[in-house]
């Protein structure tokens, strides 16, 4: 069984940062999967920036507010696309249908798909399932994937640290024609009552990051992950100045979301919200 790797290179303007978080979604439906992948940068980028990706269709980007100009080039193993960015962006959003990371073994459906980056970023997945499908034997990579329900389909999650690769692989079947109403009871419960407790988790979080400012944001998710950080940490992962740094703590510590303590050459930052 042959497998499809995609190199995920983004070249971009001197001037910008590294990516520091991509996030992915995979939408599987019977024989095609629909992906958006969401580069996230440390400062805003513009101008013309080259992206390679295999061969797909139904092609959109994106800045998270307006679509962009591309052009595409084929090239051996797919496309190279030339999008340009008028307006300084500090994300940028491609999403794409894909027909070649199915595989199909009997009654079993593999979904296989590899990234490689070229420097170390964060990552965050997700894979929904088609309606009705069920995972085979528990079988997903990387295996620290949390299993949830939409009430309609299963979906996958993951989150990662500081990668510069990472390998999908599920397998999943369709219900027997018997067991699907009673799959499909069971799933509508259990996502009714996980989509209730996740709505009112959410709706929490939402209202605890109103008025802050985005890098204040992933600093907050940073620390509430961690429990525990140091704010040297906080400039090496998000390349923040000192100074910057800084600032983000004091409001931090001045809102009451995290405690700071003297450590060493740096401040030991703990969550308490």
């Amino acid at each position: 069984m042959w497998k499809l790797l995609i190199i995920v290179l983004l070249i971009v303007p001197l001037s910008a940062a590294e990516i520091t978080q991509f996030d992915v979604e995979f939408t599987v439906r019977d024989d095609s999967v629909h992906q958006l992948n969401r580069f996230l940068f440390d400062t805003p980028v513009n101008g013309t920036i080259n992206y390679t990706l295999p061969d797909v269709r139904d092609i959109t980007v994106t800045d998270g507010r307006q679509p962009l100009s591309f052009t595409t080039t084929a090239s051996s193993d797919g496309y190279v696309l030339d999008i340009l960015v008028v307006e300084p962006a500090s994300q940028l959003i491609v999403e794409y249908t894909t027909d070649n990371v199915i595989f199909h073994l009997d009654s079993i459906d593999h979904f296989f798909t590899e990234f490689s980056f070229d420097n170390k970023v964060n990552l965050s997945a997700s894979l929904t399932l088609p309606l009705g499908y069920t995972l085979y034997d528990n079988s997903f990579k990387p295996s620290n994937g949390e299993i949830r329900s939409d009430g309609r389909n299963i979906i996958l999650y993951w989150a990662e640290s500081n990668v510069d690769s990472v390998l999908f692989s599920v397998k999943f079947v369709a219900p027997r024609q018997e067991q699907s109403v009673w799959i499909a009871v069971i799933a509508i419960l259990a996502g009714s009552l996980l989509f209730i407790y996740l709505y009112f988790h959410e709706r929490r979080k939402e209202d605890m990051l109103f008025g802050f400012r985005h890098d204040e944001k992933i600093v907050i998710n940073y620390i509430q992950e961690k429990k525990i950080a140091l704010q040297r940490d906080l400039e090496e992962q998000f390349k923040f100045s000192r100074a910057k740094a800084t600032r983000i703590v004091s409001k931090l510590v001045e809102k009451g979301l995290i405690k700071k303590q003297r450590y060493g050459r740096t401040n030991k930052l703990t969550w308490i919200k």
